[in-house]
Parts: C-alpha cells; structure tokens; sequence
C-alpha cells in the first residue's frame, strides 16, 4: 500500500462532483514503484472499493516507465515533463531527498516519479496539466473547474496561432465571431469601432504582393511565407478614431472575438506589424481604400483568423538559452541593461533578440546603437537583478549592479567592464513590431574581448569565461561545461 493511498477518498470526490458533467477518471494501477501495488487487478479494485467505496473505472496494471510502458504514458509524458515537487512541502521535499539519492538527474527526465501521479486532459484531448503526487488535490480541482466552463476553458486554451490551414473560414462563422465582438463592453457604450472583414482572397493577394516587394529579404527568410498576414485566410480588421481614445475599447472587442473564434475550433492572432506597413506604405493604399474606412478613423489592428494547423503549447522550451545582457544609453545618456534569453545568430554578422516593450525599447526608439554580453557565473546576481527589474521605474537599477560603464569604442552605446565578450551592434530591422515588442534584427559592428580570455590562437575561449545557460523549465542558471568534442570533425568517423 502506498502513502499517497487515502488520495482515492479525494478522487472520489472529484469524480461525484463533476461526473455529470461529462468528467472521467481513468485509474492505471502499477507496481514499479516500491513494488506497492503486488497484488492482481481484481485484488486490487476490491480494496479500493472496500475502503474508499470508488465508482470510477480502473485498468489493468501497466508499467508507465522503461521498455514495456504503456504508449498511452509515452504520449502523456511527451506532452507535459516532470515538473518538479514543492519543496516548501514536506512530502514533496521527502520525495524530492529520496528519488535524488537513486538518481541525481531525476529533476531532468519525463518518467512517472511515483504512484498517483495524474494527468488532466481537455475534452479535446488535449493535455492541460501533470499533477505529481504531492500536488494539492484543491488545485487539481480548480483546474477541472476551469475545464468543465466553457467560457474559462477557451480562456486558458486560447494562444496566438500562427500556421493556418489553406481553408478560408465560413461566412456565417465570421459573422458570428465579429457579433462577439461588437457586444464587448465600451465606455458609455460608445462602441468608438470600425469592423471590416476581408473574405477576398485576391485582396490578400495583391497587398501581399506589394509588401513582398517592399520586403523581399524578409519574405525570402520565411519558407512558409504565403501573405503578409500569418498566412491566414482571412482577416477581421478594426479602426478606432483617428485622433485617439477607443484603444482600450477596441481591445476589448478584440478580445471577445478571439475568445469566440476560440470556442468555435478558429485560431487568431492579432498583428500589428501589417498595420505598420499598410498605414505608411502609398503602395498599399488601394487595400485600406477597399476597406471604406470612414473619415477620422485609422486602420489600429488586424486579427488574422483561420482554421489552426498547430497546437501551441502555453510552454515552448528551447534548450539551452542563452543569458544575454543588452545596453543601452536612454535620451540623456544614461546606461541601462536588460537581460534576455530570446536571441540568437540570424546571419553571419547579424543577431535576433525577441523584445518585449521595457526600457531598452524605448532607448532604441532615440538611438539604434546597443552592445550586447553574455552573462557569467560571476555576474549571475546582478544579470538576473537587471531581468527583474524594470529601467522604467527603477532610476538606480544600474547601480545596484556595481557595473562599471563606458561607451563603447564603434557604437554609441555602454560597455560593462565585468563581462569577459561583447558585441557591439546597431538595429537593422524590427519585425513583427507591436505595443507588447518586436523581434529586432541587428548588425554586428565589432566584437570586444578581455584579453584575459583569449586562448593561445587569439581567438575567445569560452570555457575560460564560465557562461551561463537559462533552464527555463526549472528558472536557474546553469554553468556551461567543458569541451566534450570538435564540431564538424568527430561526427566524420560515422561516415
């Protein structure tokens, strides 16, 4: 018998509150785990029905880990990993102490831990939560509350798709998700909005055509480019005043309308990068024209909206990440830093970072010059203090780190003396540009290094600079190790 046992009398409970309502619990009796469930199925049910009285169905017993695990677990594992006992808790620290002991690494894989662990799936099939053994049985029922809703349910669903299936969207379906909208609340009752759909997929073709022209590197980069909006079929456009006010109003109205689409199997994403180029763009006048946008209103965002051919996740971890530090001077010439772990090479002499709006982006608006560093094991605190804190609202936030700062010799930016490697670097592009950021595209003017850790060729050493990773599965930082082989060479002895 295992100490998580009695947990059965709290799923029983689950299954008679919410059973009505279409909600299952399918139980998988194993025994891999301290050999506690020795006995036969039917042993087995008829103690769980003896002494907590379960109504809900239970399996055969499975191994859910190794060589012969269920693929049932195997899909279910793929789609939510370990993620991590709470320590503050004394079972969870107890479990935590004892599987370490067996495996150091334990954290670090996908395998079932222990009995009871559960899994939550939508009705749709897909996999909301894992619930490990020492979770609380309170939140797994908030969890089904939020299912089991409707509206919470397309809520905690809904994410920005950006792949659409070649299958434009009914009109009725359209006209449906735009009624959505238009009830959303507005001070006043005001309604400060313009609605156009575009259903005409010429339309989209021919503005498409005009900012390839315009933008034909970036077109060339993306092969799975179609048009200029995510590639979806169609599109819900809205304008508000031209001198202002509405914005909130009609955020609202954008809302319902995603969560409408939601609900209805549609995808969106709202875009503001299109708005941009059609607004300042003469040659794309002829699509707001089409649009009959009245006088004293402006084109503010575009929802692409479609069929979805992706399911996004709430939780993309790309391993490993990378802990950059940006600077920059703001319009007084003052230094600020940020820390960011969404960038990476874009071309030979160019680099990617994805923004958020903070106040490197409002420096950056003044001056397209920035240095960027990699953080160390000996900058760790002070990286991640600038990640938390905000330039904005923190005047002193630079000198709380103890940086020492100086322009940088080729950009007009600050250089952090504490950092072993930086980039000098100047903005080229800012793509997919919005109020929420943009993905910045920059030019790599020159690189500095410490001379302190070059190795013998002159070139940068890495393992001299002891670099550190992002874990965003965990939130930690982890040292960079040492050189385990050479790139483009030990792999030719599998020729």
């Amino acid at each position: 018998r295992c100490g998580f046992t009695p947990q059965y009398d709290e799923l029983e409970a689950l299954y008679e509150k919410y059973h009505a309502d279409g909600f299952e619990i399918l139980d998988f009796p194993c025994n891999q785990f301290g050999e506690q469930a020795p006995g036969t199925i039917e042993e087995i049910h008829q103690f769980c029905t003896a002494n907590f009285n379960i109504q809900f169905p239970q399996f055969d017993k499975i191994d859910v880990n190794g060589a012969n695990e269920s693929p049932l677990f195997t899909y279910l594992k793929a789609q939510k990993g370990f993620g991590g006992f709470d320590l503050n808790d004394q079972r969870g620290k107890f479990m935590d102490e004892m599987l370490r002991k067996q495996d150091a690494d334990y954290d670090k894989k996908s395998d079932i831990k222990w009995n009871f662990t559960k899994f939550l799936v939508s009705r749709d099939g897909r996999v909301v939560k894992r619930y490990e053994p020492t979770d609380k049985m309170a939140d797994i029922d908030a969890a089904i509350e939020i299912e089991m809703n409707p509206v919470l349910s397309s809520i905690m669903a809904r994410r920005s798709i950006r792949k659409y299936l070649d299958k434009p969207v009914e009109h009725e379906k359209l006209e449906m998700v735009v009624c959505a909208g238009i009830n959303a609340p507005s001070g006043m009752n005001r309604q400060p909005w313009i609605v156009r759909v575009v259903e005409d997929q010429q339309l989209i073709a021919d503005v498409t055509e005009v900012y390839k022209r315009h933008n034909p590197e970036q077109v060339k980069r993306d092969k799975d480019f179609k048009n200029m909006f995510r590639n979806a079929p169609n599109l819900i456009c809205v304008c508000t005043p031209a001198e202002g006010g509405g914005e909130l109003d009609a955020g609202l109205l954008g809302e319902n309308m995603m969560l409408a689409a939601q609900s209805m199997g549609l995808g969106t994403c709202c875009l503001g990068g299109p708005v941009r180029f059609l607004n300042a763009n003469a040659d794309a006048k002829f699509f707001l024209d089409r649009l009959d946008i009245p006088e004293g209103y402006k084109l503010n965002y575009i929802l692409a909206i479609g069929y979805p051919d992706e399911q996004p996740d709430s939780n993309a971890w790309m391993l490993p990440q990378p802990v950059l530090i940006i600077g920059t001077y703001d319009k007084d010439g003052k230094p600020n830093a940020m820390n960011a772990a969404w960038g990476g090479q874009w071309d030979m002499k160019e680099i990617m970072i994805s923004l958020g709006s903070h106040a490197t982006t409002d420096n950056l608006k003044d001056n397209a010059d920035f240095t960027v560093t990699f953080a160390t094991v000996g900058t760790m605190v002070a990286a991640d203090f600038v990640g938390i804190v905000s330039g904005r609202n923190t005047p002193d936030k630079m000198e709380k780190t103890g940086w020492t700062a100086e322009k940088a010799p080729n950009v007009n930016a600050p250089v952090f003396k504490e950092f072993p490697m930086t980039l000098e670097c100047r903005v080229k592009e800012k793509l997919d540009e919005s109020e929420a950021g943009y993905n910045l595209v920059a030019e790599i003017i020159n690189i500095l290094c410490d001379e302190r850790f070059l190795a013998a060729d002159g070139k940068p050493d890495v393992e001299k600079m002891e670099l550190i990773t992002f874990d965003p599965v965990h939130h930690t930082y982890i040292q960079l190790g040492k050189t385990v082989g050479k790139a483009f060479a030990d792999g030719a002895q599998l020729k």
